[in-house]
């Protein structure tokens, strides 16, 4: 009982931070490392960056180096339901004991170095200092936002992954796509190996020119390494991956989405690339790594009749991806969306994708600091012709949609992670864990 109090006090304090907002630079967590001993130049590390599927193709990596058996950190954001989510070993999150003692040993340095430390800053420092002491064999790290000036770029990995490129952060990133493809490309180390999915020429042409001014190599998805649809269903994908030295048939991925076949792509060529580098990790680890991937909240059906499907696509690029596997995968009579997002996210282009699909479109508010007022969100998606409905609170919403929707009905849940973090604590209360 006083664990839990004192867990709730650390969040508190935690979720504090958050005044200070998103800052952009090094010298902090440079800092704070250095007082923490360098964990991050005793644990091998992935990168993964880019726009969307970090936290599948980051997920995906992980799950292949755990069925050969390897100690796998991985340090993703945001979380579902607990802060702890953030920092697991082999799919186990961090243990409270563990994240009071680690967070009690940061703050002491923060305060003796009387140090504005951003909430990011804090975990990622907490995350690599556990990896360090759990002596994980390798781990999988999510760069944060954007890569050359993100806390988790203080690591130096043994491959960096660039998903893919779209807009997104611009206030922060800039606001054109070769301006925010260069702050990505932050995490190309000198003489590293970047694996991408990025398609757009004029990206992958700088993405190029920045490996080659840092003596790196890189493998581009379509160029270096293919991937062919073999089967797509709601539930799972199989798919075909071949490179210059493998083909691998009937793979298979318990995910749904074109989308996905190129995150698993991306970790199969980011695995061989560990191979080459002495892991010892062959066609059998990826094919039960690949089918034996567990991650929620991505095209994740939590109701049938009529059917509830929850995604955390945040921005237009992911959206119109979903719209694209919803259309392909599932038939319906109507279409409702529940959708609610963050206010750094661009709302301008969100409403496309659903415009001429969605019957009713219900805008929520997540209930975090940072989410958007649905009143703005209207104002950007009423140039459309569905009926478009405020609902702030998320179960109201939720609970709406249900009454309206038929058995041959879809609903959609969709816009944020936050959004389906309280999405599926409302409709599957049982399967997730509280903060």
């Amino acid at each position: 009982m006083q664990t839990d109090i004192a867990f709730q006090a650390i969040l508190e304090y935690l979720y504090g931070l958050k005044r200070f907002g998103i800052r952009l630079g090094l010298e902090n967590i440079s800092c704070l490392l250095s007082r923490l001993g360098y964990p991050q130049k005793t644990v091998r590390t992935i990168h993964v960056g880019g726009t969307n599927g970090k936290g599948s193709t980051a997920a995906l990596i992980q799950s292949i180096l755990m069925a050969k058996g390897y100690c796998v950190g991985l340090y993703t954001s945001p979380h579902l339901q607990s802060v702890r989510e953030r920092i697991q070993i082999n799919r186990i999150d961090i243990p409270q004991d563990e994240f009071i003692i680690l967070f009690e040993t940061i703050k002491d340095i923060i305060e003796s170095e009387k140090k504005e430390i951003t909430f990011f800053e804090f975990l990622t420092a907490m995350a690599l200092k556990y990896f360090c002491d759990q002596r994980a064999d390798l781990a999988v790290i999510e760069v944060g936002m954007g890569g050359r000036f993100d806390a988790t770029n203080i690591i130096n990995p043994e491959v960096s992954v660039i998903t893919n490129i779209d807009y997104e952060h611009t206030e922060y990133l800039g606001k054109e796509l070769k301006e925010i493809a260069f702050e990505k490309a932050g995490i190309i180390k000198n003489e590293g190996t970047l694996v991408t999915g990025v398609r757009q020429q004029e990206v992958l042409a700088l993405m190029q020119d920045i490996c080659d001014s840092r003596d790196a190599g890189i493998c581009s998805l379509d160029n270096d390494f293919k991937v062919t649809v073999e089967k797509m269903e709601m539930t799972k994908t199989r798919f075909r991956f071949q490179d210059r030295r493998k083909v691998f048939g009937n793979l298979e991925i318990p995910l749904a989405g074109r989308h996905q076949v190129d995150n698993a792509a991306l970790a199969v060529k980011t695995s061989l690339m560990l191979a080459e580098r002495g892991f010892d990790i062959g066609e059998e680890e990826i094919r039960n790594g690949l089918k034996n991937v567990n991650l929620k909240g991505r095209f994740e059906i939590v109701k049938r009749n009529p059917m509830v499907i929850c995604d955390g696509a945040h921005n237009p690029a992911g959206i119109k991806s979903f719209m694209e596997s919803l259309l392909q995968l599932v038939s319906f009579d109507r279409l409702f969306v529940v959708f609610g997002a963050m206010s750094d996210k661009d709302l301008s282009q969100m409403g496309e994708p659903f415009a001429s699909h969605a019957d009713t479109i219900i805008l929520v508010k997540p209930g975090v600091e940072r989410a958007v007022d649905p009143e703005l969100i209207l104002n950007q998606f009423k140039k459309h012709k569905q009926e478009i409905i405020i609902i702030r609170d998320v179960d109201a919403a939720i609970n709406q949609a249900l009454f309206r929707a038929g058995k041959k009905d879809v609903i959609c849940i969709i816009g944020s992670l936050y959004l389906v973090a309280e999405a599926l604590q409302f409709l599957d209360p049982v399967s997730v864990t509280s903060c």
